[in-house]
Order: C-alpha cells, then structure tokens, then sequence
C-alpha cells in the first residue's frame, strides 16, 4: 500500500537493493496523505513511552505540521508567531488548569 515517506527514505532504499515506486504527488493529494500520516504519527506521539521516543514522534509531528503549512505558504516563523500570539491572548498550558464548569 502506497505511503507518505520522507524525502531521503527513497535513496536508503535504493542504497539496500529493495524494489520500490515513488511518485511526487499533486498538491491536493499530498494534502490528504499528509493529514493520514498526522494522524498516524500523532497516535505514535500518543503511545511513546519514553522521553526519546517522545521527543522523536514529536519532530514527525512537527514535520508534517510545516509541511501541511507550507501548501498555505506558511513557515515556521509563522507558526511560532501565530502561537506567541495565541498564548498572549489565552495563556499557555503551563499552569497544569482543569477547568470544570
């Protein structure tokens, strides 16, 4: 079944002998695959069990956020803008609040 890899997973392939096909896809499709593997890698975040695996999971998640934001012409900066905004407004998660109503 067809996937969404990294951009180098290709060439270790290829360094390893293993039969593959690969395709650059249309911004709408990549759109779609992009969101699949989110969730994907969001449930892996989810699961770690350990600071390192934590960590990692999370630059996947990272990875596919920019990239989701770069189809809209965004960048990193402007998510890191766009959260500093958010947090003056509304806080942040640090104080540990349950809020219940």
């Amino acid at each position: 079944m067809p996937k969404l890899v990294r951009d180098l997973i290709p060439a270790r392939l290829a360094r390893k002998g293993i039969p593959f096909e690969s395709r650059a896809m249309a911004p709408s499709e990549f759109r779609v695959a992009l969101r699949d593997k989110m969730r994907e890698e969001v449930d892996e975040f989810l699961r770690a069990d350990d600071p390192a695996s934590h960590l990692e999971e999370a630059a996947d998640v990272l990875e596919l956020m920019l990239a989701d934001l770069g189809l809209e012409g965004f960048s990193l900066a402007d998510l890191l803008a766009a959260a500093e905004t958010k947090k003056l407004k509304r806080g942040a998660f640090a104080g540990r609040v349950l809020l219940s109503i």
